[in-house]
Order: structure tokens, then C-alpha cells, then sequence
């Protein structure tokens, strides 16, 4: 009877692993990698395309697409433009979105591809820079993109059930930055800043635009008084990739005390650039009670805001609770359970009594005795 129990949990825990290998197989669906292809055999593949000193000529290069999942399946290749993130680093628009720069350059071979799991092929492209181009560095990427699958999902309501289609679409992006020849400039505009948040997070959002030819990592400090002339924030960042030619509202998230309704002024610093300069701006802000309650809804105004996480996507984040919350101590708790149950049979085993046996002294048996009732 123990014994079929600690089956009974074997196979439970098995089922419950089992469920979520294919869930994860489920979820990844049709996926494809791309990777750079070198001119010279003999050296290894760099992690992006790094074209230099290009302008108004005709570039080639090739690129190896793969089909990295578990099914024959078809993708679809094309070039877009690079973009920078509202927090920084380089994004890539969506295929639909009309290209300008980077994406409009690049022309593929073949724009579909057919492979069967594990199956890779190299596909050549060329690059054109247009003579109007501007001097410095230009970034955009090589996409793919798995033809559409469709997951057919039912949902029960009650005695009803409603049967609906999900549209799965992964993207890898393959970056391709272009230098093009001239003056090398760093530049970062200021062009205002204005308070933000949400959920009890106040922020301060800086406009700034990336003026220059160069890619910016820029780092800086803000210091915020009020009108009497008094320190009431002293925040510093660091921002990713910045890219030429784009503009973003940057948030910085305010530590400590949250800001009152009022006026403040702000010292703003940032440096960058291959000499490290720092640049110096002076800005003021206002602070509204309206805003404080959009923020802190439910809250006191002047509560310590909670420094903001990581972004991630809504997927990753519900996947991980799941797994941190769900799944991981169910195995845990049944695990534990198993090993009691084990721990208590082998406790058992050794307060059981002994039964004599005959043994040999002179190569005969000795006979036991019945006892006498």
C-alpha cells in the first residue's frame, strides 16, 4: 500500500514536468536564428554586422538563417530600421512601420525560406548607402520572422465553451550598423523635462535628443531644489545606446521623499562622448496636486516611491511567477513528501523484530524446539 503511494507521487511529479516541457515546447513555437556570415573563412562569426567607411557604394555581405526548432517550417527575411528605447538601447521597428535609413539600404536574395529542423542556409544580401547619406554611425537589422501559426485556444464558461485563434509571431533581429565617412560628432540636446510615474513611482522625464553622428552611452546626475534654494533629490543614471538622429523621453526614477505640489529647480549634468565631457544644463519643473494623486493613487503623496525593476515582457514576468510560485513548490512540497514517507519505512524496518533462525555449529542443524502451551 506505501509503496503504491510513492508511485502514486512518482508519477504525479513525473505528469506535472511533463506538463510544463510541453507547455515551454508549445510556447517557443516555430523559431529561426540568424548569424553572420565572414568573407574570410578562417574567421570566426562577430556577433553583428560592422560595415566601415561606407558611402555611396555597393556592399555585400551573407547571413546564415537557421531553423532552430523542432518542426519544418517556413520564415520570412527583411531589413528595418533601428530605433533607441524610451530607457535606452537600440530597438528595431516592426516590418510594417515605412523605412528611412538602415532597412531601406539592405536588399536580401531570398525573402522566404522553407527548413526542416536543425536546417540552416546562407542567404546573400547588398547594402547601398545613398550619396545624401549622413556622415556617422547608422544602425538598422536583419529580421526573422516565422510565417504566422495559429494556436486554436477554447475557453469554458459554465455549460458553454468559445473556441478562438492566437496568432504566435517571434522576431530575431540580426543588428547592421553602417558607418559612413565624415566628422565624428557627440551631441545630446535638452529640449525639457516634466514629472511622471505611476503605482506610487515618481519620475522625472528628460526630453533629449541625440543630435550628433555617434552612438552615446551617456551618464548623469540630477540635482533638484526647491525655490528656497534647498537639495531635495540627488539622483544619478547611466542610459544604454543612444542612437543618432532620435529622440526619447527619458525617465529617471526619484528616490527618497516624493516631491510636493510646487515649483523646483533642476541641475542637470551628463557625460559622454570618447572624451568624456561633461555638459552642464540648468531646468525647472513644476509639480501639480492633480499629477501626485494620478501617481500615488491611494497613497500619501509624500510616500518613499519604489525604485522601478527591470522591464520585461508580460510572458517572461507571468512565466516566472508561475514557475517561482506554482509549479517549483509543488515539486518541492512532493519531493519532501516522498522523503518522509521513505525516512519513516526505513525507521520501521529497523524496530522490527528479529526472527532466530537456525544457524550451524558442528554442520547440523540445530532443531528448535516448539514451546510447550
Amino acid at each position: 500500500m506505501k509503496k503504491n503511494k510513492r508511485l502514486f507521487i512518482i508519477g504525479f511529479l513525473a505528469i506535472v514536468m511533463v506538463q510544463m516541457v510541453t507547455a515551454v515546447s508549445a510556447a517557443s513555437g516555430l523559431t529561426f536564428s540568424l548569424q553572420t556570415v565572414s568573407a574570410n573563412p578562417a574567421e570566426k562569426p562577430t556577433p553583428y554586422f560592422i560595415f566601415e567607411e561606407v558611402t555611396g557604394n555597393r556592399v555585400e555581405g551573407q547571413v546564415q538563417v537557421k531553423n532552430t526548432s523542432f518542426e519544418t517550417g517556413t520564415v520570412r527575411l527583411y531589413a528595418v530600421d533601428g530605433a533607441t528605447g524610451q530607457t535606452g538601447g537600440i530597438v528595431y521597428e516592426m516590418g510594417s512601420v515605412p523605412k528611412t535609413q538602415v532597412g531601406s539600404w539592405i536588399t536580401l536574395a531570398v525573402e522566404e525560406l522553407t527548413l526542416q529542423s536543425g536546417e540552416s542556409q546562407i542567404v546573400p544580401f547588398t547594402v547601398v548607402v545613398p550619396d545624401a547619406a549622413r556622415a556617422g554611425q547608422h544602425v538598422g537589422a536583419i529580421v526573422a520572422e516565422p510565417m504566422i501559426t495559429q494556436e486554436q485556444q477554447t475557453v469554458q464558461t459554465g455549460d458553454e465553451q468559445a473556441a478562438f485563434q492566437v496568432d504566435v509571431k517571434s522576431r530575431f533581429a540580426l543588428a547592421v550598423q553602417i558607418n559612413v565617412p565624415g566628422e565624428a560628432i557627440s551631441r545630446i540636446d535638452v529640449n525639457g523635462m516634466e514629472i511622471g510615474g505611476q503605482n506610487g513611482v515618481q519620475t522625472v522625464l528628460l526630453k533629449l535628443r541625440n543630435s550628433g553622428t555617434e552612438i552615446l552611452k551617456p551618464t548623469g546626475r540630477i540635482i533638484i531644489t526647491d525655490t528656497a534654494g534647498k537639495q531635495v533629490q540627488g539622483v544619478r543614471f547611466r542610459m544604454d545606446s543612444f542612437l543618432p538622429d532620435t529622440e526619447i523621453m527619458y525617465p529617471v526614477p526619484l528616490e527618497y521623499q516624493a516631491l510636493e505640489a510646487g515649483d523646483y529647480l533642476v541641475y542637470l549634468t551628463m557625460q559622454y562622448g570618447p572624451d568624456k565631457a561633461v555638459h552642464e544644463h540648468n531646468l525647472s519643473f513644476t509639480v501639480t496636486e492633480k499629477e501626485n494623486i494620478q501617481i500615488f493613487t491611494g497613497r500619501s503623496a509624500l510616500e518613499s516611491p519604489t525604485a522601478l525593476g527591470t522591464s520585461q515582457s508580460f510572458l517572461a514576468s507571468t512565466l516566472g511567477k508561475v514557475l517561482v510560485y506554482g509549479v517549483v513548490p509543488l515539486v518541492i512540497v512532493g519531493l519532501g513528501i516522498l522523503s518522509f514517507w521513505h525516512h519513516q519505512s526505513k525507521k520501521k524496518q529497523k524496530r522490527r523484530p528479529i526472527t532466530p533462525r537456525p544457524v550451524r555449529l558442528t554442520g547440523k542443524p540445530i532443531r528448535q524446539q516448539p514451546s510447550k502451551s
